[in-house]
């Protein structure tokens, strides 16, 4: 084979690639190979292979054509075709290949690329389970050796270990038969092991016996894996991991402290806790240093050496461990002792060498009739069950979570959270203790190539055999060695969350990790548990209290809806505009801990404000006690004489104020804006009103509750006013405007007479190139006044209407490309202005969403309309003019874009009233104009583009569909 197996695409960069295949060859020359996995160091655009004749097969035609590229991540199921005559060149029996190309040079790979199981596979994970269940049996035994705390009992501390033992071979067995990780390596979980030991010491002290003990742990473990079961079919794995860093912290860095001192109480039994001063004393004599200082020095080397020099993890522990047994015995040999002779000096853990294989001890240890059952049952009994499931299942989690991100296993968390239920369920039942699947014993196997349930079988056989043989590992295993490996794991955990925060948490965080460690030390498990619960609940709190309940604030002489006002109208709404307070809410839940900042932004925005709008469409659910606060925000409001309006409120959130007893009036969603402002008004109920808008949504027209609310505010501040035509606080182009109305009126009606049928409008562009362009005279507006027609429409009738041709919403076209499609075929729409009656301009294109709202795409109807989408029927403009005045007008509707482009607009003008009157300027008319008079044209132009530029800038805050008002405006 002359060319390479991989072929990179050109703009490929990564240093190596691995795509995996899982193959099955079938009659007739057919080769299936479906990608299984593709490893890389970084980023790639992707491989394929392109020799050996395999080419990818075409479903529908049946051709084979070359690939250019395989995606980093492939897809499954693709198909490959083999040329005439490859498929003998495959060795027999093979169930993948695995290749690699690097982009400095293309080598020519050969058949040992392509490995068979029987000559690399087997050997392979055989090493790796052989290794991992060394490491593992390591741990284990160290802990067995900690777990009953008796100066002297050497027989308990051979019965802790034996029961450790079994819980690793009990572990690996169920994993390999449900576990959904192929390279999970499973042991004791070690930080259950302080929780046990202190259980232990309560249970002697309160004249319980070893019988009872024992009896007294297995239950712990069965309860707690059933625990741990229904946790993960509660799928509460995610609560778990939420749990703040620094109790976690404090967690983990106690129990390595604890286990630091039991790594010194297994080498020098005198030596009990740190606290203590006779513990002191028996440290520091000469034969202690001789008997703990090679184990805690060869922990401390490992420690730093594995800082140091990360890549020496996989083999720096057994290799300390081979060297410090080697060491001893050369010594023993050398000083002449006998095995006996170091056992009673302490050296050795006070068991002989058994005769026989003696593993059944670990269920014949003691008599049952000596367990005190009443010392089992009580109240110190559920404390440490409770203890014991936070910690193994906060354990369980992190441990499960971070096997998955290293090793990029795609096992469910859920369903692992289960399996380890099940796992210290079986434990329990056969004296068994906690365990799981240990993250750096499975990484580590998953680096030494361990994949697959070969693996995990043969590590599960491996596990009994060590169970089984226990006890002869037990009587030669010097003390210092599982001192060693003991002190050090306690080195790693106390390390890495006492040391490495400094400077990179925040101080109250690192004072809370202190203070746990030293609790555990000082007043055991039990103790550092609760205060790490209560401490949960503290940072909980904290967290919660510092989130913003206020996202956006504003008032309405900032904002306004899309309802088109008068120049009057805008005038009385800015001057008292600052009266109208707007709050648009914080997305999540409103709590107890942020419900009261609603309250303070009140106070500091605006607390002399007549209404308080508050937007609800962002938030997903109400506690009880910020439902509490919200109703002291009523009566707060009632007391001031302040309307509230709840708009857009989730279904959930307005049962939530169902059910705490909030009445909200919900007329203006059943009469209207302006009705239900009449009828308020009417019923001279206008003090402490709390009222609920809803969206609209219904196949005629969608408006957003926040539109609808705003809209209703400006109705009641312009139906209570009676204010003559005054200027607002501040001077505005609106307000020079307005003063100008009469005096230019009088200049117009020299060319143009009061009389014409669109006199209003041609005044409304007299008055605004008055004010913004000097350069125009009155005699060129007779010319676009006789270019105008008026015309009249019943309610439901449209004035203009244009659908999207069915292949523009098929294609899901964005809103630019549907409009430049359509001026192919789409009649431009007119210019519209409101002489009279009621018009509603709403959306008829496709749906459209921003592009940071592309995640909105499986989102209902009612979640669409509050998440800037635009939607079929959705109101982009609204205008109403009571009674006919001859010096009023309204518009133009937002359609100039199409209009000058000559093009289809997608939407609808529609008549909502009976006596509807509208000017208008079509297309046909504007080009008869640029004709006849181009000045006119012009200066209809520059009207057009210099009130929009007015609008769009007057008001800070947009609301409702800003995609449509960049992109079509």
């Amino acid at each position: 084979l002359e060319a390479p197996l991989l072929q990179p695409a050109a703009a490929c960069t990564p240093e190596k690639v691995g795509v995996s295949f899982h193959t099955h060859r079938e009659p007739g020359g057919q080769l299936t190979m479906t990608p299984s996995s593709c490893d890389s160091t970084s980023s790639a655009e992707g491989f394929f292979p392109a020799c050996l004749g395999i080419r990818p097969l075409d479903e529908v035609s049946g051709v084979a054509t070359p690939l250019h590229h395989l995606l980093a991540t492939p897809p499954s199921g693709v198909h490959f075709q083999m040329a005439a005559g490859m498929t003998d060149l495959f060795p027999a029996g093979i169930d993948s290949v695995t290749v690699a190309a690097s982009p400095e040079r293309s080598r020519v790979p050969s058949f040992d690329d392509v490995a068979t199981p029987q000559r690399v596979f087997f050997p392979r994970q055989l090493v790796a389970a052989l290794f991992s269940a060394f490491v593992a049996t390591s741990d284990t035994v160290s802990m067995g050796a900690v777990l009953f705390p008796v100066m002297g009992d050497a027989a308990l501390k051979a019965q802790g270990i034996r029961m450790c033992l079994l819980t690793m071979a009990v572990t690996n067995v169920v994993l390999a038969m449900i576990s959904e990780i192929p390279h999970g390596v499973g042991s004791l979980t070690d930080t259950v092991v302080p929780i046990l030991a202190a259980y232990f010491a309560s249970i002697e002290n309160d004249g319980g016996n070893t019988e009872t003990a024992i009896v007294a742990m297995s239950m712990l473990t069965v309860l707690t894996g059933v625990a741990t079961c229904c946790a993960g079919r509660l799928g509460i794995g995610d609560y778990i991991r939420a749990c703040p860093y620094a109790v976690f912290g404090g967690f983990i860095a106690g129990t390595g402290a604890q286990l630091i001192e039991f790594g010194f109480n297994m080498m020098v039994p005198g030596f009990r806790t740190v606290f203590s001063w006779a513990s002191w004393q028996a440290l520091l004599t000469w034969d202690s240093a001789a008997k703990c200082g090679p184990g805690a020095l060869a922990a401390i080397f490992t420690f730093l050496l594995s800082r140091r020099n990360p890549e020496v993890d996989s083999f720096i522990l057994p290799l300390m461990v081979v060297i410090l047994t080697s060491v001893f015995y050369a010594c023993l040999l050398g000083s002449g002792l006998r095995l006996e002779d170091a056992r009673e000096s302490g050296w050795l853990f006070d068991s002989p060498v058994p005769d026989e294989p003696d593993f059944f001890t670990v269920w014949t240890y003691g008599r049952t009739a000596d367990i005190r059952w009443g010392a089992i049952c009580t109240p110190h009994f559920f404390v440490t069950l409770l203890q014991l499931f936070c910690i193994s299942f906060l354990t369980t989690v992190k441990n499960i979570y971070g096997t998955n991100e290293f090793t990029k296993a795609e096992a469910n968390i859920d369903h692992e959270v289960k399996v380890a239920g099940v796992v210290n369920a079986a434990c329990g039942l056969v004296g068994g203790l906690p365990s799981g699947v240990v993250m750096s014993f499975s990484v580590t196997a998953h680096t030494m190539g361990a994949r697959g349930k070969l693996f995990s079988w043969i590590l599960a056989s491996v596990s009994i055999m060590l169970f089984m043989f226990g006890d002869y590992l037990i009587a030669v295993l010097p003390k210092m060695v599982p001192g060693f490996i003991v002190i050090w794991i306690g080195l790693v955990l106390l390390i890495f969350y006492v040391w490495d925060p400094i400077g990179m948490i925040s101080p109250s965080s690192y004072a809370i990790i202190l203070l746990m460690t030293v609790i555990d030390v000082w007043l055991g498990c039990g103790a550092m548990i609760l205060v790490g619960l209560f401490l949960s609940l503290l940072l909980t709190a904290r967290g919660l209290m510092s989130l913003p309940a206020v996202r956006i604030s504003y008032t309405l002489s900032a904002v306004r809806s899309d309802v088109l006002r008068t120049s009057k109208q805008n005038n009385i709404l800015s001057t008292f505009g600052d009266n109208a307070l707007v709050l648009q809410l914080e997305a999540g839940l409103l709590t107890y801990a942020t419900a009261f900042k609603i309250i303070d932004s009140v106070e500091s925005e605006s607390p002399g404000c007549e209404f308080l709008v508050l937007d609800w469409s962002l938030v997903q659910g109400v506690c009880d006690s910020a439902l509490n606060t919200i109703k002291e925000l009523l009566r707060l409001a009632q007391d001031r004489g302040c309307l509230v309006i709840f708009a857009g409120a989730d279904q959930c959130v307005e049962a939530a104020f169902a059910k705490a007893g909030i009445r909200l009036d919900q007329s203006i969603n059943e009469h209207g804006a302006k009705e239900a402002v009449r009828r308020i008004f009417d019923s001279h109920k206008m003090r402490g009103y709390a009222m609920l808008v809803r969206d609209r949504d219904d196949d005629t027209c969608c408006v957003e509750a926040m539109i609808i609310a705003i809209e209703f505010v400006e109705e009641w501040l312009l139906y209570k006013s009676d204010l003559p035509d005054c200027l607002p606080r501040c001077t505005s182009i609106r307000s020079s405007v307005l003063t100008m109305t009469t005096e230019l009126g009088a200049e117009l009606n020299i060319m143009v007479p009061e009389s014409h049928p669109s006199y209003a409008v041609v005044l409304d562009v007299h008055i605004w190139l008055s004010c913004l362009h000097k350069q125009h005279t009155p005699a060129a507006l007779e010319m676009m006044a006789q270019a105008l027609e008026v015309r009249s429409y019943a309610a439901g009738q449209d004035i203009y209407a244009v659908q999207p041709p069915k292949w523009a919403s098929e294609q899901g076209l964005a809103l630019q490309s549907a409009s430049a499609k359509l001026g192919v075929s789409g009649e431009p729409p007119p210019l519209v202005w409101l002489l009279e009656g009621e018009v509603d301009h709403c959306w008829t294109g496709i749906e459209c969403r921003e592009p940071a709202r592309a995640s909105c795409a499986g989102a209902g109807r009612r979640q669409a309309l509050r998440s800037g989408t635009l939607r079929p029927n959705m109101r982009l403009e609204k205008a109403s003019l009571d009674g006919y005045d001859v010096t009023q007008c309204l518009g133009p509707f937002r359609t100039s874009a199409a209009f000058f482009g000559a093009m289809g607009h997608v939407g609808r003008l529609t008549s909502r009233s009976c006596h509807t009157r509208v000017a208008l300027l079509t297309r046909e008319r504007y080009e008869q104009l640029l004709n006849d008079g181009p000045l006119a044209a012009n200066l209809l132009s520059i009207y057009l583009a210099k009130k929009q530029v007015v609008d769009l800038t007057r008001f800070q805050e947009q609301v409702g569909p800003s995609l449509w008002r960049r992109a079509v405006s």
